[in-house]
């Protein structure tokens, strides 16, 4: 459980993974994580695959990671959420604030079947 970070030095991204819950118990970690000062970042990519579950302050902290980048949705990107949590971010209106590749690529297909 934590939170595991890598640098992409082609494309300046900063991907960080999330495993086990996504709440207040590991806000100090994530915000570690994006705010290192030996990194110049240009995007961020939240790995959400080894995601359990998120809670209201997860929803925060990436709100805060949000605005520390800028405040730009394509500049933040969440990456392999469960159903469950795709549900969570879908229902707290994120798909407006941030790119979410599954659920940009779901939209596409039901667009096109209907």
């Amino acid at each position: 459980m934590g939170i595991s970070t890598r640098f992409i030095e082609k494309d300046n991204t900063l991907a960080i993974e999330i495993v086990g819950e996504f709440n207040f118990a590991i806000h100090q970690a994530f915000r570690a994580a994006y705010q290192r000062a030996d990194l110049t970042v240009a995007r961020y990519n939240i790995d959400l695959s080894k995601t359990t579950s998120l809670d209201s302050s997860a929803l925060g902290m990436m709100l805060l990671l949000r605005d520390w980048a800028g405040g730009v949705k394509e500049l933040v990107e969440l990456n392999h959420p469960s159903p469950e949590i795709e549900k969570v971010l879908r229902l707290a209106k994120f798909d407006q604030l941030f790119l979410i590749p599954n659920l940009e690529r779901r939209r596409e297909v039901e667009a096109n079947v209907l």
